[in-house]
């Protein structure tokens, strides 16, 4: 799978994930970060997909910002998705990470 590639995908979970929050709990948060980081994870993949210098550390920022947001959570309650988003975040972080150097 192409960087680009993987950024689609992880536009596409953590907007449905954020979808997922709102609909299923009413939480506006869920809904804003989900669609935010699916946003930069959109964008990055197309500056990607054009070759652009720019693609990768945007979605190696996201990826960043979504392990940070999630490992306090995760202290907090440790519950499934706190863990499932630390670890996508992470993956992705290094991922990204290793593209980038």
């Amino acid at each position: 799978m192409s960087p680009d590639q993987i950024g689609l995908v992880m536009a596409g979970l953590l907007s449905l994930g954020g979808a997922k929050g709102y609909f299923s709990k009413g939480s506006k948060a869920s809904l804003i970060a989900g669609v935010g980081l699916g946003g930069l994870y959109m964008y990055s993949s197309r500056l990607m997909n054009t070759n652009s210098p720019n693609g990768v550390p945007l979605a190696l920022a996201a990826s960043a910002l979504l392990l940070a947001s999630s490992v306090p959570r995760l202290a907090k309650t440790r519950k499934p998705l706190p863990l499932m988003l630390t670890v996508l975040g992470a993956a992705s972080t290094a991922y990204y990470y290793r593209q980038w150097v």
